[in-house]
């Protein structure tokens, strides 16, 4: 796995790539003459994908996306993007594939998805000493003065609306990154 982090490529910003000469070709034929699987990934959402202390991108979809392009025998070149713009890099063939988006009723309509690897539950992080004020739904909606925080994350829209939905008497804020998250 060293190996194929090793050889891979990682963009701070997404590059000017030569167009493939066959762009309708599939997917896999277009990966193999080129030599290389571009990966759309997103810089900052741990554990998936993010840059360490080190200034290394790591990250669980990082590990896997290396194993796949080694199966393959082609360089793995990692291709930032974010929420808003998956869906386009996908289709305009900047990216081969992508990680680190949610299958939602929105995503579906957008792009094709392979068998999910992993669940992912949605849960709520609170102190330890405000356990018993979140223990239930109604507990929680009778409780004055909430301010929940959701990831702001388009794809993650479809979260953040079910929480004003459910708790009108809430503060919901969108935090923008995992650093605010935990300030």
């Amino acid at each position: 796995l060293m190996e194929a982090k090793a050889k891979s490529l990682v963009y701070d910003l997404v590059p000017d790539l030569p167009a493939d000469p066959d762009p309708k070709a599939p997917v896999l034929e277009r990966i193999g003459a080129r030599g290389e699987m571009r990966i759309g990934f997103a810089p900052d959402l741990m554990p998936f994908s993010y840059v360490n202390l080190d200034a290394q991108l790591v990250g669980l979809d990082v590990e896997m996306m290396c194993e796949l392009a080694k199966d393959l025998g082609v360089k793995p070149v990692f291709i930032p993007m974010d929420a808003d713009s998956y869906a386009e890099m996908l289709t305009a063939g900047t990216v081969d594939v992508t990680t680190g988006i949610p299958i939602t009723v929105s995503t579906l309509r957008k792009v094709t998805f392979s068998a999910p690897y992993m669940d992912v539950n949605v849960g709520l992080l609170v102190r330890d000493h405000d356990r018993d004020r979140f223990a239930d739904i109604e507990t929680m909606r009778s409780t004055e003065g909430l301010t929940f925080g959701v990831m702001a994350n388009k794809e993650l829209d479809y979260f953040f609306n079910k929480m004003v939905e459910g708790f009108p008497d809430a503060n919901i804020v969108r935090i923008e990154s995992v650093e605010e998250f935990f300030d």
